[in-house]
């Protein structure tokens, strides 16, 4: 009986498959034609890069920006802001229009994360050749706003660790100068009492519990209140102020490293040529139309059948 419905409706089913078989090969001859290249690249081991920031190694004054000023040349945070900018959608899309002749979109640039130390970059156009210019385009377009980037962030940073400097210079020899204060201040008390005791010269029997040097005699303790009121460089009173001052010395000294192209990455798997379309293919969805084609003249059959039956049994009752 089956066998009888199939033989009857082998033109609807010869129809069905040949009109499934047709569309599909317009589909897959209109379809464009998509090709993928992509690179995996890696954590740099590359020391050029921190050649930047040795001459700021003699610092003593270790302090948070200077903390901050020796990561941003290191060569994780180089390659961990290389990837930001890679993923940056505001980045892809000042690619794309740059390149406005590709027809990219964003979906067409991939990034994919495979560990913390390796990434992929993808890209896909209609165009094999195209695809691999892409990848190095977008690669060398991503290093060039990342490079300006850190240089705006170091020289930011240099900016504030000067700032440091200067700021504890400041406090330190508000510190000298309050030590002076004092000092004066114990010497004018001290004059006062060898001027009453008649003391001018210095006596060699005293207490030395005193706590005001009124034995040193005026004439001596006169000359140290006028040396110390004459006192311009604080670094003879705390001499760490010296320390401080070679310090900002030295950051005076250091350049920003603005021709020196920051090493972000290196390559893992460099850009190749894509040999394999990307899927479906062509003969992929062929394939898809003669099974869909074949199922459905089936089903056409059988549901066919069923209401002709249908519709004679409520004729016969």
């Amino acid at each position: 009986m089956q066998n009888n419905i199939f033989i009857k409706n082998k033109k609807l089913i010869f129809s069905v498959f040949i009109i499934f078989v047709l569309v599909s090969a317009v589909i897959g001859g209109v379809k464009e034609k998509r090709w993928t290249s992509s690179a995996t690249i890696t954590i740099s081991n590359n020391i050029k890069s921190q050649g930047n920031f040795l001459p700021l190694l003699y610092l003593d004054n270790k302090t948070e920006n200077y903390n901050k000023l020796k990561y941003i040349y290191s060569n994780n945070n180089l390659y961990k802001e290389f990837i930001i900018f890679l993923n940056s959608n505001k980045n892809k899309s000042e690619f794309i229009k740059l390149e406005n002749n590709s027809n990219l979109h964003l979906e067409d640039i991939i990034i994919t994360r495979k560990s913390n130390d390796n990434t992929v970059i993808s890209i896909t156009t209609s165009n094999k050749k195209e695809s691999k210019m892409l990848v190095y385009k977008y690669i060398d377009f991503t290093s060039s706003n990342a490079k300006n980037y850190v240089l705006k962030d170091y020289s930011s940073t240099m900016s504030q660790l000067k700032y440091d400097f200067n700021n504890l210079l400041e406090k330190e020899n508000e510190k000298a100068k309050n030590k002076v204060s004092i000092e004066i201040k114990r010497l004018k008390a001290a004059y006062e009492i060898a001027s009453l005791s008649n003391n001018k010269e210095a006596i060699n029997n005293y207490s030395p519990d005193n706590i005001l040097p009124a034995f040193l005699g005026t004439r001596i303790i006169k000359n140290k209140i006028k040396y110390l009121e004459n006192i311009k460089d604080y670094e003879i009173i705390i001499p760490e102020i010296m320390i401080v001052k070679d310090d900002i010395n030295i950051l005076n000294k250091a350049k920003i490293p603005t021709k020196v192209v920051p090493v972000f990455f290196s390559y893992q798997e460099k850009p190749t040529l894509p040999l394999v379309q990307n899927k479906p293919t062509f003969k992929v969805i062929i394939f898809f139309g003669v099974i869909f084609g074949f199922l459905s003249s089936l089903l056409l059959v059988f549901v066919k059948e069923q209401v002709i039956i249908q519709s004679t049994g409520k004729t016969n009752d």
